[in-house]
């Protein structure tokens, strides 16, 4: 199963671990993605992975894993994680973004590159989902979730910050003298145009 791509519940499930979660005689409850991917892949991957980079830095030779090895066991200690992050960080600084999603994007690597809000609208596959609309000059999410038969329009562009401070406030039952001590007393805000 090494070229499929992996997820949680299929690690569970084929250990045995899925039927052993839930009621006695119950359907399994799936546990999140805590017992497979944290708990079990996650944190073995992470110990090899380093133990690898120390191995080979020192010895110049890479090698399998050996649960017994102590140098596997010493990466489960606290003592070691700054070193180990350095070590990942300087890895992850020998290329830019773009060139990690040059190697990763298309494979089952379970990677995604971090985008800022300007540049999300403008991904392909946010393109292609149609995530993101405009409306009156401005970018935003595109309504959602998405219906069949119910098509989600928006109503107008994002209000200003606090330009409906005041109306949501008297909605929510402050009356009109409680709403102005706030104001007064910048404990909420009002924007200019409001």
């Amino acid at each position: 199963m090494a070229q499929t791509a992996g997820h949680d519940i299929n690690y569970i499930a084929i250990t045995g671990a899925l039927a052993a979660i839930g009621g006695k005689g119950g359907k399994p409850v799936p546990p999140l993605n805590l017992v497979g991917d944290n708990g079990g892949g996650a944190s073995l991957l992470f110990g090899g992975v380093l133990c690898g980079i120390i191995e080979a830095k020192t010895s110049g030779k890479g090698q399998v894993i050996d649960a017994e090895d102590p140098l596997f066991k010493q990466q489960f200690n606290k003592k070691n994680w700054p070193r180990c992050k350095e070590i990942m960080a300087a890895r992850f600084k020998t290329k830019t973004r773009d060139e990690w999603c040059d190697i990763m994007d298309g494979t089952d690597i379970c990677f995604a590159p971090v985008l800022s809000m300007a540049e999300a609208p403008s991904h392909p596959h946010n393109v292609h989902r149609k995530t993101f609309v405009e409306r009156d000059g401005w970018m935003q999410p595109a309504p959602s979730p998405r219906f069949s038969r119910t098509v989600q329009e928006i109503q107008g562009p994002p209000p200003l910050a606090g330009a409906d401070t005041e109306k949501v406030l008297l909605d929510s039952g402050y009356s009109q003298a409680e709403v102005d001590t706030l104001l007064a007393n910048n404990a909420v805000a009002a924007s200019a145009e409001s």
